[in-house]
């Protein structure tokens, strides 16, 4: 999902990684740099299941 977060009232969201680097972007500027390399970061999160609990289908039921 590539968007910006905001809060309720419209402001930009603290954590979200796309105003962090807007922010970290003009810090380097207001400090003279003129380059600036940067790349994504791709992050997952695997859950492990508790045992004896079953995944719940989120397939909408068919009638034949």
């Amino acid at each position: 999902m590539i968007c910006d977060i905001v809060t309720p009232d419209g402001k930009p969201y603290e954590g979200d990684p796309r105003y962090v680097l807007r922010r970290a972007l003009e810090r380097m500027d207001s400090l003279g740099f003129d380059t600036f390399n940067v790349g994504p970061e791709l992050e997952y999160f695997l859950f492990k299941r508790r045992q004896g609990h079953r995944r719940r289908s989120t397939r909408a039921a068919t009638s034949p």
